[in-house]
């Protein structure tokens, strides 16, 4: 079914009002908003513009939603100094409850940790993507692709808005030189590398 001009303007609205909301940064490509990657109908995480060809995924792949990021990632549009080379690996699975890993368990949606002093401290703003009851992780796993330098973050149970950096989901404020956000958002994963692994409940700062 085709939008007539009343759709498309009303789709136009909302559009802008959820950009305006958001900080997309160098996302905001030619001032489209979410034009950007999304399509005018239907703004969905699988709803990408049909300019981005990025080949066929399975509905069980969670690569796609690496590969939505390198159509411009690769070098084709994005700046050099954005690129993937020498970045986190993705489209691996993490294995939950494995030696070395935080415990908890895979659902049909994500990832369930079990509760420890980092949920109250810091809290888990990962986005895990599950394929045949193993869990990965993509690009969007660390990034919310829809806000450049503010993180809605939950910690303990309450709503914080804290600073972030290059579209990072959790605090990472690199800028402290005294804060310890940026290494907390890595132990999210990395267990080995967390204070509680050794026994300490240090906060962040």
């Amino acid at each position: 079914m085709k939008l007539t001009w009343v759709g498309s303007l009303l789709v136009t609205v909302v559009l802008s009002a959820v950009t305006a909301a958001q900080d997309l940064g160098p996302h905001n490509i030619n001032g489209q908003g979410c034009l950007s990657c999304h399509n005018t109908n239907v703004v969905d995480p699988n709803n990408i513009g049909a300019s981005f060809n990025f080949g066929t995924f399975d509905s069980q792949d969670p690569s796609f939603h690496s590969a939505v990021c390198l159509s411009c990632h690769d070098g084709s549009m994005a700046s050099s100094g954005s690129l993937l080379a020498h970045d986190h690996p993705v489209s691996m699975p993490y294995p939950v409850g494995a030696d070395g890993y935080w415990p908890g368990y895979v659902t049909t949606s994500g990832v369930v940790f079990k509760l420890s002093n980092f949920d109250q401290v810091y809290g888990r703003p990962l986005r895990f993507y599950v394929s045949y009851g193993k869990a990965y992780v993509e690009c969007s796993t660390c990034h919310d692709p829809h806000n450049q330098s503010v993180a809605v973050v939950t910690i303990n149970g309450h709503a914080y808005t804290k600073p972030t950096r290059k579209f990072v989901r959790g605090w990472y404020d690199i800028s402290s030189q005294i804060g310890n956000s940026s290494a907390q958002f890595c132990r999210t994963c990395h267990y080995e590398q967390s204070n509680e692994a050794v026994g300490l409940n240090a906060p962040t700062i």
